[in-house]
């Protein structure tokens, strides 16, 4: 996952991850989202000076909550894997206009939020994606447990290892058993959400597992916690079932998906 540091001719700050849904919550409640975040400075006991000035939002963050007020469809990643490092978890966020764009990025405690040009979108997801040439080998079960995907979305790998790693998979799927035994296993979920009034609703979801071998799409209800909400589902998905078809997905298949998020709709943009 790529981890550069955001462009430093372009508006940019570095905020407690603890601190970005309030930030967003600033452009998109105009009347108290200021006054939500200078609550939070206040029970935290601390203040950033590169969002405002205590009584007003500084030039910087006024441009990078300009197209997050705009935008009414945003992207998040959600990424873990036991073999991240220094933290297990990474998260994305976009907010598209037309032509600029404010990204939201975090490993661990600290956030990112930087502006970007629109035309750069596709590449900031491709390389903040686990997506690369894999050998090609598609040695794994054929489904996957629902609780297995549920502890992916929270990051507990102990059980996820309990749940896919047992004597079955050890003597059918030796490769891929070995992979998830060693912690060599990404899960990544791409969503696509939908403000509301105040909030956020996911709409659609590309989820996968992938290990050296091979990556692994499959259909699930559960969206992982992000910037714009807590471990959450999607309405049309959520049914009841024990277990999840595990398909073999190309790399270009996957990025082929997740295309159509960068195309602007009637619901992308505030009107």
């Amino acid at each position: 996952m790529n981890t550069n540091t955001p462009n430093p001719n372009r508006p940019a700050i570095v905020i407690p991850t603890t601190f970005a849904r309030s930030f967003i919550s600033v452009a998109i409640n105009p009347h108290n989202g200021f006054e939500e975040w200078q609550h939070v400075e206040t029970r935290a006991g601390r203040h950033l000076s590169e969002v405002s000035t205590g009584s007003s939002l500084t030039p910087t963050a006024q441009a990078l909550l300009a197209p997050i007020a705009a935008c009414t469809g945003p992207i998040t990643l959600y990424s873990c894997s036991p073999a991240y490092t220094p933290d297990a978890t990474r998260k994305l966020c976009v907010f598209q206009t037309k032509d600029h764009s404010t990204v939201l990025r975090s490993v661990g405690d600290t956030t990112h939020v930087y502006l970007i040009d629109t035309e750069e979108v596709p590449h900031v997801v491709l390389a903040n994606s686990p997506l690369c040439t894999r050998e090609g080998d598609n040695d794994a079960p054929h489904h996957i447990f629902d609780d297995a995907i549920r502890a992916m979305s929270h990051a507990n790998f102990e059980q996820v290892q309990r749940l896919l790693v047992d004597s079955t998979a050890q003597d059918k799927y030796r490769n891929f058993a070995s992979y998830i035994q060693n912690g060599l296993w990404e899960y990544t979920a791409w969503t696509r959400w939908r403000r509301t009034a105040t909030t956020y609703a996911p709409t659609s979801s590309v989820t996968a597992l992938s290990t050296p071998a091979s990556s692994y799409r499959f259909e699930t209800p559960i969206v992982p916690e992000s910037y714009l909400s807590s471990t959450t589902s999607l309405p049309s998905k959520a049914v009841n079932r024990q277990y999840a078809p595990l398909e073999p997905c190309y790399e270009t298949l996957l990025w082929c998906l997740l295309a159509a998020y960068f195309n602007f709709t009637p619901h992308t943009l505030k009107r």
